[in-house]
């Protein structure tokens, strides 16, 4: 889970991710990403890391993760 990385290792995964876009569109360095990112509907990193969360939680919630998560998430 990435949920607590530093935030100096995100900007490496989104560097990471930036290079795969730009490898995966053929587009030139210099481009702007954005744009990139969006037709992949790519997230970027910190965002992705808060919709998998977002996501297991709710797989918890109502049942649909394994049972060694749903375990451990408890509505309070």
């Amino acid at each position: 889970m990435l949920y607590s990385v530093s935030g100096r290792l995100l900007r490496k995964l989104q560097t990471a991710q930036n290079a795969a876009a730009r490898v995966v569109t053929r587009s030139r360095k210099f481009d702007h990403v954005t744009p990139v990112l969006n037709e992949l509907h790519w997230l970027p990193m910190v965002q992705r890391v808060q919709f998998k969360l977002a996501l297991i939680v709710f797989k918890c919630l109502h049942g649909l993760a394994p049972s060694y998560l749903t375990d451990d998430c408890v509505l309070v």
